[in-house]
């Protein structure tokens, strides 16, 4: 276990957890951090094109995935005027699992004026895995956040084998827990294989992404995001605006983890040019 300014407010709850904060030139660095297994957290690194506020930080995983029967939770909170990008080194295998489940919880908390990304790489969910994967995003009036959420099914040894099942929900809330947006869905491995019209048809993966900025221009910011699809007619994708102008949201199907991953990519670049006016440079993983 490594951990640096540990933060007693309710660490001990979760394997990570990391503040940021914003200095008085207005870079952003670790205000503390509690990181214990499976997690390591790289140090803040920093990206040429990037806001120069802006470090990115990498998550890794010590234990090779999730496994049944664990219970991982993360946190970041991201105080006023802060600024970074946070990502997986690479996806998250879900295991194959005899029994139970497994469950992943990440609370997200940013302040007025703060700008945070947090865009893990996919879940890949191997035969008979189960897994609960909780995105909770908390946000003040003008701060701003771009999250996902993916998955894709793996079968190692070409059996015919699927996942059990995958349930995911993403929850918005504003600065007094009062609730502005919730997606929540389940699919089972066996519902997912099939090439049901209306299910999954022939794709193979799936991706949420969301853009949180309340009373933003919804309108302008829900078009451009579409616009940006033009270039990718293989995936499947649907944008719309949030309930409570609360931002944007994107559900995408795709045919494989590559067109999923570029369409994401896509969007990040886009949503961070609208909203930063500085186009990304590609993580390297």
């Amino acid at each position: 276990m490594t951990a640096s300014a540990v933060l007693v407010d309710g660490a001990s709850e979760r394997q990570l957890d990391v503040s940021l904060v914003s200095d008085a030139s207005g870079r952003t660095y670790i205000g503390g951090q509690y990181v214990a297994y499976p997690f390591h957290l790289c140090r803040a690194l920093r990206n040429l094109g990037d806001p120069s506020s802006m470090p990115t930080l990498y998550i890794q995983s010590c234990s090779g995935g999730l496994f049944q029967g664990e219970d991982l939770r993360c946190r970041f909170r991201v105080g006023p005027n802060a600024h970074a990008h946070v990502t997986t080194a690479a996806s998250t295998i879900v295991h194959s699992m005899e029994q139970g489940t497994a469950a992943q919880r990440v609370d997200i908390e940013v302040g007025a004026g703060a700008y945070f990304e947090y865009l893990p790489e996919p879940m890949i969910l191997f035969p008979d895995a189960s897994v609960q994967s909780s995105v909770f995003i908390r946000a003040a009036r003008g701060a701003t956040i771009l999250a996902c959420d993916s998955f894709l099914a793996h079968d190692p040894k070409a059996a015919g084998k699927v996942f059990r099942e995958f349930s995911s929900e993403l929850s918005v809330m504003d600065e007094e827990d009062l609730l502005l947006a919730r997606d929540r869905y389940r699919v089972e491995g066996c519902a997912f294989q099939r090439p049901t019209p209306g299910v999954m048809g022939s794709y193979r993966t799936q991706a949420g992404f969301v853009l949180v900025r309340r009373g933003g221009p919804i309108a302008e910011w829900t078009d451009r995001l579409r616009d940006t699809l033009t270039d990718h007619p293989e995936a499947y994708v649907g944008v719309s605006a949030l309930p409570n102008d609360a931002g944007v949201w994107v559900r995408l199907l795709a045919p494989d983890a590559a067109i999923m991953r570029n369409v994401l990519a896509a969007l990040w670049s886009r949503a961070r040019e609208m909203i930063t006016g500085v186009v990304p440079t590609p993580r390297r993983k």
